[in-house]
């Protein structure tokens, strides 16, 4: 992807307005293990390079939208460890932005005075406005790809946004809105006469060995019916190779249809494993239906998708941390 250079003011240093002796510095990632750094937010509208590449929003905002005060957060680090410090902007969406979602900018210092723009994306994230009461957080992760770190976008909810940089670019692997509420399975009438086969094998045949299912309760194709998404462990049930994990598709008509049967290394909550395993719906639609993103320690693990009749896994990851592509 081509990117056009974004010339620094002339009274400006390839690091923005912050003074030589303040601009924050990255250890080198092979002294580090394991690390997530949290980010410094800084004020926007109180930096000349912000100020000037931004200068035509901010008069819009000035003069269009009753003199409102336009939010821009930005963060500073080097995210290929070159030396120079690189540019996340987060700010108040304009010209076309859904309600509740914002640009996220990225500028990648060239080392010599100039900016390069590799990612543009609008999304639901939120800087710090008076307007909003609340403001998401720019981490930088320990994983790579070609050379730059991975940037997670969080909430009060844990990960909204996660963004990789492939070809020249950063681009949205997947973008988290809403977590969704685990319910115990074992105590909803319906979940114990779907599975009441699976429920009666574990209780009976395997001398009382416990059973759990965790099941979520979303409605996945905006269809105005609330489907089902259930998560299963037990004796005899799955396997070395993970614990089922069903779509239920609300028919409407009080009958159910199950589009994603699969077995994943998903775990629901168990009294000897801690901790349990988060589904949450993204933001991203494939025929109508909205991704669903399994997370493990705050970290993506799997994402699937409605593809053909079914949700299948499209992206999975080992131990929590290395992307293995599609199933």
């Amino acid at each position: 992807m081509e990117t056009p250079a974004l010339e620094t003011p002339a009274s400006e240093t390839p690091t923005s307005e912050t003074p030589a002796s303040e601009t924050p510095t990255l250890e080198s990632p092979s002294h580090q293990t394991n690390f997530e750094e949290k980010l410094e937010r800084k004020n926007g509208m109180e930096d000349t390079f912000i100020l000037e590449y931004y200068k035509d929003i901010i008069d819009y905002f000035s003069t269009n939208r009753n003199r409102r005060t336009i939010s821009i957060d930005y963060f500073e680090v080097d995210l290929n460890s070159d030396g120079y410090v690189d540019i996340i902007v987060m700010r108040e969406g304009l010209n076309g932005a859904e309600i509740g979602s914002n640009p996220v900018d990225v500028f990648v210092n060239n080392g010599d005075g100039s900016y390069s723009s590799i990612c543009k994306y609008v999304l639901k994230v939120y800087p710090a406005s008076p307007y909003y009461g609340i403001a998401d957080d720019v981490y930088l992760s320990e994983e790579k790809n070609e050379g730059f770190h991975t940037i997670l976008i969080k909430g009060e909810e844990g990960t909204k946004a996660e963004l990789r940089y492939s070809d020249g670019e950063y681009v949205v692997v997947v973008e988290v809105e809403e977590k969704l509420e685990r319910k115990n399975g074992l105590e909803d009438p319906f979940i114990l006469e779907y599975y009441s086969d699976i429920v009666e094998f574990v209780l009976e045949v395997t001398y009382g060995k416990s059973i759990y299912i965790d099941y979520y309760e979303v409605d996945l194709n905006s269809d105005g019916y609330i489907d089902k998404i259930v998560v299963l462990e037990g004796t005899g049930i799955g396997g070395s190779g993970g614990n089922p994990v069903d779509v239920l598709l609300n028919n409407g008509d009080g009958s159910y249809t199950n589009i994603c049967p699969h077995v994943l290394r998903v775990i629901p909550v168990l009294p000897y494993y801690e901790p349990a395993d988060e589904f949450y719906l993204s933001s991203e639609i494939n025929d109508g239906f909205n991704n669903i993103v399994i997370m493990g320690n705050e970290t993506v693990i799997i994402e699937m998708q409605y593809i053909g009749g079914r949700y299948s896994v499209i992206a999975y990851y080992d131990d929590m941390t290395t992307y293995c592509g599609e199933e």
